[in-house]
């Protein structure tokens, strides 16, 4: 699925949120989400989500960054992990029905 929002709108929302957290820092993360939101017509909760990843990947924030995550897609799509087989133990043969037995 193609992203909703340009790389360059993202820097952007993000840019936004961050100076408004130095120009008011009195105002909670939710409100300075809140009106940014406002401004750009972008859902809070997509700037929540954006303004955490910038986070993690500028390294003020704790988590798995998005090159990290894009070289984890990269390996699973190449070999998975596991194969679905070895996965879960074999189920040993069950015994022949009792009318294929011989008398």
């Amino acid at each position: 699925m193609p992203a909703k929002y340009d790389k360059e709108t993202i820097e952007r929302v993000v840019r936004m949120y961050s100076e408004r957290r130095l120009e008011f820092p009195e105002e909670s993360q939710a409100a300075s989400t809140n009106q940014v939101s406002m401004l750009t017509r972008v859902p809070a909760d997509t700037i929540k989500g954006w303004v955490r990843r910038a986070q993690i990947d500028g390294g003020a924030r704790p988590g798995v960054t998005s090159d990290q995550l894009a070289e984890l897609k990269k390996l699973r799509r190449e070999k998975p992990e596991v194969e679905p087989d070895a996965a879960q133990p074999r189920r040993p043969k069950p015994e022949e029905p009792a009318q294929m037995r011989g008398p």
